[in-house]
């Protein structure tokens, strides 16, 4: 006899938990998942017709504008123990603050109770970014941020945050944790008067 698919991916009389995936494919964006969000002024939210071009996000071209994609305050992933594997392209990597992974809240431009993977324009390395319900902080991991697609991962833990990139761990954090169940959330910020923007390819996050 043939088992499901579903008998041969979990152990036998184990329930799976919640999971999904997103390969940002096709001509638009799936808004049965996501919810498009502006943050002053008028973004650019389009599939990009090239190979491998994958999802952009864009602001528009005044300092401190912010566009966003998310679930809708639908939080369907544990602030301790879940994990968050993104990978998105920096089409620019100064000027600009990009987020992505989880977080609580996304009605205002500061999302608390969050840890994401970020690029920063205070700082030239991508980093992890931490929030409890009042306060964010982010650490520097030992890599460049550059153009390119690459593979983030944010696993949140009962005791810690930890950042791979490219499959290796570059921060653990125990402060600032997430207190509140989370949300896929990808987020970029103009610090110029010039438009900017990443390009996400894939999104995965489960329940651990």
């Amino acid at each position: 006899m043939t088992d499901s698919i579903y008998d041969q991916l979990n152990a036998y009389g184990t329930v799976a938990k919640q999971r999904f995936v997103e390969t940002f494919s096709g001509d638009a964006l799936d808004t049965d998942r996501w919810t498009t969000e502006n943050f002053g002024g008028t973004g650019t939210f389009v599939m990009q017709d090239e190979v491998d071009g994958g999802y952009k996000i864009m602001t528009e071209g005044t300092d401190t504008t912010a566009v966003a994609i998310h679930f809708n305050n639908i939080r369907q992933y544990a602030y301790n123990a879940s994990e968050i594997i993104t990978v998105y392209e920096p089409i620019h990597t100064t000027l600009i603050t990009v987020d992505a992974g989880f977080a609580n809240d996304v009605s205002n431009v500061t999302a608390l109770n969050m840890a994401v993977s970020r690029i920063d324009e205070t700082s030239t390395f991508f980093q992890l970014a931490t929030a409890d319900n009042s306060t964010s902080t982010q650490t520097d991991s030992s890599i460049s941020a550059s153009a390119g697609y690459k593979t983030h991962k944010v696993a949140c833990g009962s005791s810690n945050v930890i950042y791979y990139l490219a499959g290796v761990s570059e921060v653990t954090k125990t402060t600032n944790l997430p207190t509140l169940k989370m949300q896929p959330y990808f987020f970029c910020r103009t610090e110029s008067n010039g438009a900017r923007q990443p390009r996400i390819s894939y999104c995965e996050a489960y329940n651990t």
